[in-house]
């Protein structure tokens, strides 16, 4: 939502630089939906925070409303903020402005090329192997290997630049998944991105200290998914825990719980919570069976033929001591 709402009023700066003249409604909407995030990052945090995340932009929106750049006074006014000698201050200006300008009209809009190294791959979620359930939501949810994405020389250097091991279980995630992303609200920002590539290449860097484990995937509500140096996958929900817990016994069952977790968080029915182990009573009561490719030391899942049911278990983690049950809403 963040991203879209700057990119909207980004889009009217655009519009605006190009000699267009934004309608009031349209800054108006792209106001409220910028007052909105602020509000959102004000929540629990200074509102020094929020400030600079909104004044900026509603001093652009004023601008376009007066129809005025600001060119002119911001050049007037420049001079008494330029320390140094009253009589070289404003040469210096004019000599800054023009420079600019200059270098402003030779910008190149154009798309970057893809990085030699980087590899390009024109696959849906249905060339993954992965099993049958998560390649279904995957294709529901139109996802693709469309993001970023190395082949075992570039992801080794990578990784090695950033202080991280490259075992043979890393590179072959990325092999096999790097690049997919899956989009739900934001069409800007992933809510799951997979592949080591990917992520040691995101900004900002990654600061965890987890020397054993090495990331591999991520999403948007703080998960991330590792592995070790013999395969296993990791779960961490560092926003209300902190700490990795054994989730997979391999790559491919641990991407195959981040997208469950995804259909899970995001189903039309919501999901229930129950403490302890009650997954295959639960289960056993809907009418679900284990899914073993998802299935792991400390978190088991149990599903429906068609994956609109979902129940998982586990023995610790998000923010819980002891075990947690976690099962998609009945219809009522």
């Amino acid at each position: 939502m963040k991203a879209r709402a700057h990119r909207e009023a980004l889009d009217l700066v655009d519009a605006f630089v190009g000699g267009a003249a934004p309608k009031p409604e349209a800054i108006e909407a792209a106001r409220a939906a910028m007052a909105r995030i602020a509000g959102r990052l004000g929540v629990g945090g200074p509102p020094f925070f929020m400030a600079l995340s909104l004044v900026p932009i509603e001093l652009v929106f004023r601008m376009m409303e007066s129809g005025d750049d600001l060119s002119k006074h911001v050049r007037s006014n420049a001079v008494g903020a330029i320390v140094g000698p009253a009589d070289g201050a404003a040469p210096r200006v004019e000599e800054l402005y023009a420079k600019a300008k200059a270098l402003a009209t030779n910008v190149d809009d154009s798309p970057l090329p893809t990085p030699a190294h980087e590899v390009t791959v024109d696959a849906g979620a249905g060339a993954l192997d992965l099993p049958a359930i998560a390649i279904a939501y995957l294709e529901a949810q139109k996802a693709a290997r469309s993001g970023k994405h190395a082949d075992a020389k570039a992801t080794r250097a990578l990784l090695v630049s950033r202080g991280v091991k490259a075992s043979a279980s890393v590179l072959a995630f990325e092999t096999a998944y790097g690049g997919l992303e899956l989009f739900e609200s934001d069409p800007d920002a992933p809510a799951l991105m997979a592949g080591p590539y990917a992520f040691f290449s995101s900004s900002p860097r990654y600061t965890g200290n987890t020397p054993k484990l090495v990331p591999v995937a991520f999403a948007w509500n703080d998960v991330y998914y590792a592995l070790d140096a013999r395969g296993r996958g990791f779960t961490n929900a560092a926003m209300v825990e902190g700490n990795f817990r054994p989730s997979a016994p391999n790559g491919r069952g641990l991407l195959t719980q981040a997208i469950l977790w995804r259909a899970l968080e995001t189903h039309p029915r919501y999901f229930t919570q129950h403490e302890g182990h009650v997954g295959a009573a639960i289960a056993k009561e809907r009418g679900l069976w284990p899914l073993e490719d998802a299935t792991g030391e400390t978190e088991r899942w149990w599903c429906d033929a068609d994956g609109m049911r979902l129940c998982v278990e586990i023995d610790r983690g998000n923010g819980n001591a002891g075990p947690m049950t976690y099962a998609t809403g009945v219809e009522q």
